[in-house]
């Protein structure tokens, strides 16, 4: 009897450990499915969240490409046209999703860097600075700054000038290939550039602005009579813009459904044919240069300062 109570004994925790032995398995079974299960609710999430990412970006795309696409065909229109209605600054172009603003300017209402003379460049600098001391230094500067020599002018600034300030690159002896470069000009510092910047150009192509053309900073400074039209854009409209002409057109694109892209603003030549109506001579963000101008004007001494 005692053989019998303990192989009794043996068999029943023989079945018991069978027992707990299938519920284990069938226990490690179900976290293998609920393992599998959340894994596979895992990727879906990942695959979900790729997907939202990448329709992200390719809708950005697709906004820059219309975008895109809508600048070119405002610039087309007005290398085509070559004209605005009378009494208007500039143009919107609406095209499905999006639209473009365009503000028009002459290049030709501008004081030129390379072609106008050390005398005009410092009866300019002068009146904006209300300092004629400073003024005729700034373009001296100026001048040594495009000139081909190495030789300091009266009131210049040549090589030497700069590394004394500290400065590791000195004047290009060379054109100016962008008013962006008058900011490296010894003596210029950001207040005067932001205040000049709008009515300088290096595109204008004369030595004195053309009155019908320039600001009314320009006029006063150069002591220009204004005409009975003093806001270019509006004698752009009344005369047309000719063949060979050179415009800045700031560009300002709004897609339906998205913020409003930044302003930009192109340089560029009417060239008179069908085919290509435009040649871009620069491109860059604009921002908002008036306000700028007037901020930077705001804190100089000349006759600009205060002015709205």
């Amino acid at each position: 009897p005692g053989l019998a109570r303990s192989a009794h004994r043996r068999a029943e925790r023989r079945r018991t450990m069978t027992r707990g032995g299938a519920g284990n398995q069938k226990g490690i079974a179900l976290l293998i499915v609920l393992a599998a299960l959340s894994g596979i609710s895992l990727a879906a999430i990942l695959a979900a969240g790729n997907s939202a990412r990448i329709l992200g970006e390719t809708m950005v795309v697709r906004d820059n490409v219309i975008a895109r696409q809508a600048e070119m065909a405002a610039l087309d229109m007005f290398g085509a046209r070559l004209s605005l209605p009378a009494g208007a600054s500039g143009f919107r172009l609406n095209l499905g999703r999006a639209s473009v603003d365009v503000q028009v300017k002459s290049e030709a209402g501008k004081l030129d860097l390379n072609l106008a003379d050390e005398a005009t460049l410092a009866r300019f600098f002068s009146a904006i600075l209300g300092d004629p001391d400073r003024g005729v230094r700034m373009a001296a500067a100026v001048a040594d700054w495009r000139d081909a020599d190495g030789l300091t002018r009266l009131n210049g600034a040549e090589a030497d000038d700069y590394r004394a300030l500290g400065r590791s690159q000195g004047p290009m002896n060379g054109p100016f290939e962008s008013v962006q470069d008058l900011i490296s000009v010894l003596g210029v510092d950001d207040p005067l550039f932001l205040c000049v910047r709008p009515f300088m150009s290096v595109h204008a192509g004369a030595q004195i602005p053309d009155a019908r053309f320039a600001a009314s900073t320009v006029l006063r400074a150069l002591g220009l009579t204004a005409q009975q039209t003093p806001d270019s854009a509006s004698v752009i409209g009344a005369l047309g813009a000719r063949s060979g002409d050179v415009y800045e057109l700031t560009t300002i694109i709004a897609v339906r459904g998205e913020r409003p892209k930044p302003a930009i603003a192109y340089v560029v030549r009417a060239l008179g044919n069908p085919r290509q109506p435009l040649a871009i001579l620069d491109r860059q963000p604009a921002g908002d240069w008036e306000r700028q101008s007037r901020d930077g004007c705001a804190t100089l001494g000349g006759q600009e300062r205060g002015s709205p």
